[in-house]
């Protein structure tokens, strides 16, 4: 993935994670409503791995969110499977539910199982989520970025 694009998503959850960015009165870093996630899809540029630090998704492995906000639900590609998750989208808050993933086991990229895995955990830590454009970050209770994401092009 191309570095500048990383920095940028790296710099706006981090920004996103503070306090002050969101109270900016700006309209930066908005919580996004079920119509602005309605039938949208994101692609996963970075994902929560050691220490909580986002690290980059590599560029030949495909990891996405798709949401479908009018039968609760959320689905894509983890990087190597498959899975779906419920999706309650509230005024304040995003939870995704248990996720059902396939069980196929990639070799390739190297290192996508480890991607998947981390994944599939930061969904599950999910509690709120910010909008910037096409860009957005969702975020654990307490605030940290786990996953950084780019609206993805239909």
């Amino acid at each position: 993935m191309d570095g500048i694009i990383v920095r940028g998503l790296i710099a706006a959850s981090l920004c996103l994670s503070l306090a002050g960015c969101a109270a900016a009165g700006d309209g930066a870093g908005i919580a996004p409503t079920a119509a602005a996630l309605a039938d949208s899809r994101w692609r996963v540029a970075a994902v929560a791995g050691e220490g909580g630090r986002l690290s980059d998704v590599p560029a030949d492995l495909r990891v996405d969110l798709a949401f479908d906000v009018a039968a609760g639900s959320a689905s894509g590609s983890a990087g190597c499977n498959r899975y779906r998750a419920s999706a309650s989208v509230g005024e304040v808050r995003l939870v995704f539910g248990a996720v059902a993933a396939s069980k196929r086991m990639c070799a390739q990229p190297v290192g996508g199982m480890a991607v998947e895995a981390r994944f599939l955990a930061a969904l599950a830590a999910v509690a709120r989520a910010r909008i910037d454009g096409d860009r957005m970050v969702l975020l654990a209770d307490d605030g940290a970025a786990v996953l950084a994401l780019v609206r993805a092009a239909d």
